[in-house]
């Protein structure tokens, strides 16, 4: 009883799940993640580590437990969205 406790205690930081919650003209953070081939889910690289447009300061996102053994790296990009704009 004391593991199935400890396991549902912990779903919080592994679900990642955050509510948001957004008026009209605010600002929504685009978040790049890592990219990779479908044929093959375990072989991943950073977005930015690609030959894209790169921003000139990668500001890096934090990241919960699940996202790391997951092995996500986000960063927040360079393209800026406004809500219901």
């Amino acid at each position: 009883i004391f593991v199935t406790a400890l396991m549902l205690s912990s779903l919080p930081l592994l679900s990642g799940a955050k509510s948001m919650h957004y008026k009209d003209g605010d600002t929504i953070p685009i978040i790049a993640n890592k990219i990779g081939p479908f044929s093959n889910p375990t072989e991943t690289y950073k977005y930015y580590d690609l030959p894209f447009c790169r921003p000139g300061q990668l500001k890096k996102q934090k990241h919960n437990m699940g996202e790391i053994l997951s092995g996500d790296r986000k960063v927040v990009s360079a393209y800026e969205v406004k809500f219901k704009q």
